[in-house]
């Protein structure tokens, strides 16, 4: 059981780190929607999208295969750690020659605001390198410290520049570039990232060729792993944010930045799985040369109850949710909320049979359906917003979730066969799926019948798991039993 003990210690050093710095990020959406118009929201939002969509094709990935060669060899971390480092510079710098893309229309502005936007994407890729690096040498702990002083530092700006002195868009580059710096600054002197790269620097100078030699082997090794993660990551951000363009270039950049506000609530969904993957991607590379059918069945039959209950659950509270968060003309978009957990749900467990993929490295199979997911996307976004409007978007996103999510299941099974407990899994979508239609359309009485829905699906799937409670509960009681008598 060691495995599962460490990936629930894991699990909850990066729920403390969600808890601390997600959840103030999401507190901080009333804030944006009360201050800032549907345009400036829209625009900050196509900010983050861009940033998506760039990250990964200027840095090349290379955060993913970063942690992946540090656990794999600890020996040499310093010199991916420094492969890391150089090849993010390479990228911002790349990004600020391109900066004068950024005023073409579909951009909704954007262009505007370049400079800030490049002090936005070289913080925010440098700070996500530096977590990568942190959990690559397992010194998780460091992870929440950077992440909680960064979030407590743009919610301060945030407040004072947008609220207090009304800086609009301005003041949210300013907090949201301001709180990953200080974040990297931690990493770098309490860290010790600092540390690690003077050292491989001060190597590299006392033999300069052998050093660059062994580092471009190093380099060409990290790439085979990471290349095949660039056309993912760009087919992925087509896949879930292409619809920002769509709505942007078809009906204005006012009903992106509605979509994005009813985006936040079911992107809860998203951040608590987020908290999971992060502890679970390093048990799976962990467990890479071990048997893992067992441990992924395991994981799966839990992960997938919770998921659907969480998303089951939000979905019942979403008008509530929205009241408290979305503020004046953006509370009408709370209607998207239903459909969108839909797309997030199946996002999430898409993510999850994805890390078969990387746990293996076998990541063209990832690649390739990721590929096909963005291409239904764009398809179904040109086709359904015109004739549906924003909801439209919601539904060229589920259905593309939904379809690389197949997929991808029937891709893994050469790979690695777990129980996908299919009789659970149709029986929960199928109630997920009627409580969505009652919520979207309004029906007569959809609350009281939203909320059997979700009390019927929740039993099932609390049923399902007792098991594992019952084994969790066994072993906090024990714990606490010990420390009564202690």
């Amino acid at each position: 059981m060691g495995k599962y003990k460490q990936l629930a210690i894991n699990i909850s050093i990066f729920a403390l780190n969600f808890v601390a710095t997600k959840l103030i990020t999401f507190l901080l959406v009333p804030l944006y929607t009360y201050y800032l118009s549907k345009a400036e929201f829209g625009l900050t939002d196509m900010s983050v999208t861009v940033n998506m969509m760039i990250a990964p094709l200027a840095t090349l990935a290379i955060a993913d295969a970063v942690i992946r060669f540090v656990i794999e060899n600890q020996e040499r971390s310093g010199r991916y750690v420094l492969t890391g480092v150089v090849v993010t510079f390479i990228g911002v710098f790349i990004v600020a020659l391109l900066l004068p893309l950024l005023d073409l229309p579909f951009f909704g502005g954007l262009g505007t605001y370049r400079f800030q936007y490049l002090c936005t994407f070289a913080t925010s890729s440098f700070f996500s390198l530096f977590g990568e690096i942190a959990r690559g040498f397992g010194i998780l702990k460091l992870i929440p410290l950077c992440a909680v002083t960064s979030s407590i530092i743009t919610m301060g700006l945030a407040i004072v520049c947008i609220a207090w002195l009304n800086m609009g868009a301005n003041g949210y580059f300013i907090a949201v570039s301001a709180g990953p710096a200080i974040g990297c600054l931690l990493y770098l002197t309490i860290g010790g990232f600092g540390s690690i790269i003077i050292t491989e620097i001060r190597q590299m100078h006392q033999n300069p060729h052998k050093y660059i030699s062994v580092q471009y082997a190093d380099f060409r090794s990290m790439l085979r792993y990471s290349l095949p993660l660039v056309p993912n990551s760009l087919f992925w951000w087509i896949g879930t944010s292409i619809n920002r363009f769509f709505l942007t270039g078809i009906l204005g950049v006012a009903s992106s930045g509605l979509f994005a506000a009813a985006s936040k609530i079911p992107g809860l969904l998203s951040m608590v799985y987020q908290v999971f993957l992060q502890a679970w991607q390093i048990s799976a590379f962990q467990e890479a040369h071990d048997n893992p059918n067992i441990f992924f069945s395991r994981i799966y039959s839990l992960l997938r109850p919770l998921m659907f209950m969480a998303a089951s659950i939000l979905m019942l509270f979403s008008p509530w949710i929205a009241s408290l968060l979305l503020q004046k003309e953006f509370y009408q978009s709370w209607t998207l909320i239903p459909m969108l957990l839909i797309a997030i749900l199946f996002n999430v467990l898409n993510s999850f049979v994805g890390t078969i993929y990387t746990t293996t490295m076998k990541t063209k199979g990832l690649m390739i359906t990721t590929l096909i997911g963005a291409a239904s996307s764009v398809i179904l976004n040109a086709a359904l917003i015109p004739i549906c409007g924003i909801i439209g978007a919601c539904y060229a996103m589920a259905i593309s979730n939904i379809l690389v999510f197949l997929l991808r299941i029937f891709g893994t099974k050469k790979i690695l066969s777990f129980d996908m407990q299919w009789g659970k899994f149709f029986l929960a979508t199928v109630l997920l799926g009627v409580q969505t239609a009652i919520m979207t359309i309004h029906a007569n009485a959809y609350l009281p019948i939203s909320a059997v829905l979700c009390t019927v699906l929740v039993v099932i799937e609390m049923y399902g798991i007792h098991q594992y409670l019952a084994l969790l509960w066994h072993q906090i009681a024990t714990k606490a039993e010990k420390l009564f008598f202690l």
